[in-house]
């Protein structure tokens, strides 16, 4: 077996030049080391996709589970016109965190096109906020009983835009 200190001292610097280009040109570099390039290549390009793209695509589906999990919760009180500061709090805080995780994930237009992770389109996003905040708004004064009537089903029919919007559950 050679080494590169036997094969330096047997010939000259010229001739140890030659011997390592036979070397590569036998050993043929691309077929050895790129599988390991083409491997670290798909590694990086997998954690880009996980980084980027999954955990804050799982980010916003967990938004929306909570505030489907809030208005179930609370659907009589929301569907009776009552009010509850802590839930009208609730619910524009969930509204502005589904704002807010939507626009973390890389190329969300297209994933919301394409429909693989049932995500809303960032315009169902920004219309179903705006209905939180109103519903919210509901909840935050306290009305006679002829308002509470009227804010009841304005109430329901939010409710009822929110579940298409966003694709969740508001009803049992």
């Amino acid at each position: 077996m050679w080494t590169s200190r036997s094969c330096l001292s047997k010939f000259g610097w010229m001739e140890y030049i030659k011997f390592w280009e036979q070397e590569m040109n036998s050993m043929n570099f691309y077929q050895t080391f790129g599988p390991i390039i083409i491997g670290v290549a798909v590694f990086i390009i997998g954690q880009y996709l996980l980084v980027l793209v999954l955990q804050p695509i799982g980010r916003v589906r967990r938004v929306l589970a909570d505030i489907s999990s809030a208005i179930l919760f609370r659907q009589a009180t929301i569907t009776n016109g009552g009010d509850d500061k802590e839930l009208a709090l609730e619910l524009k805080r969930l509204g502005a965190l589904l704002r807010a995780t939507s626009a973390e994930v890389l190329f969300y237009r297209v994933w919301s096109a394409v429909r693989i992770f049932s995500i809303p389109s960032q315009r169902n996003i920004l219309a179903a906020c705006r209905q939180l905040n109103l519903l919210s708004a509901h909840l935050l004064e306290v009305h006679d009983e002829k308002t509470r009537l009227v804010l009841a089903q304005k109430n329901q029919e939010i409710l009822e835009l929110l579940s298409k919007l966003l694709n969740i559950h508001t009803h049992y």
